[in-house]
């Protein structure tokens, strides 16, 4: 069973982040209808109390660039501000967004 949630990053899925559990990110790039450029990042671990795999939104942050460069950044500034260690990610996944085909922009 997989169990999704669209709300912010709560205390529980943080706490559970920075302890010893396994996550991967998957991150997705879009355009806002209001033409902003959005970097929505999500987590997903098993949760012991519930006994499945959880997925949370991690964040959506207002990107004023989406180069790798940009996207990497937000990444490790939005792990770091929450104190989870980068030992506990064991995977990143993104469609194929121009950032990683080589297209320049969004």
């Amino acid at each position: 069973m997989l169990v999704t949630d669209a709300r912010p990053l709560d205390i529980v899925t943080r706490k559970a982040l920075q302890e010893e559990t396994p996550f991967p990110l998957n991150l997705d790039e879009s355009t806002s209808n209001a033409q902003e450029s959005i970097l929505a990042i999500l987590v997903q671990f098993y949760d012991n109390n519930q006994n499945v795999v959880v997925v949370h939104h991690f964040g959506s942050l207002k990107m004023e660039s989406c180069n790798s460069e940009a996207v990497f950044k937000a990444v490790v500034n939005t792990i770091e501000d929450n104190n989870i260690p980068w030992a506990n990610l064991i995977s990143v996944l993104m469609d194929s967004c121009n950032t990683i085909v080589g297209k320049k922009g969004c």
